[in-house]
């Protein structure tokens, strides 16, 4: 695993929202945080727009959200 992957095989610094350029980096930070879906979408723009990042959100909240 290298500083740009994490354990689920992610490649860190690309964004998982197109619409706001949301990396998967910064969305971990916020969930390690403890904020929820809306706030991370208040946050960063993510969930907010096309919808295309929603599955991506979701793996990202199941696989970080309980550590």
């Amino acid at each position: 695993m290298s500083d740009n992957t994490d354990e689920t095989g992610f490649e860190l610094d690309e964004a998982v929202c197109i619409c706001s350029g949301t990396t998967k980096r910064k969305i971990i930070e916020l969930i390690e945080e403890g904020c929820d879906l809306d706030t991370v979408s208040r946050k960063t723009g993510a969930y907010s727009g096309c919808g295309g990042c929603e599955y991506d959100l979701e793996l990202l909240f199941d696989a970080y959200q309980a550590k």
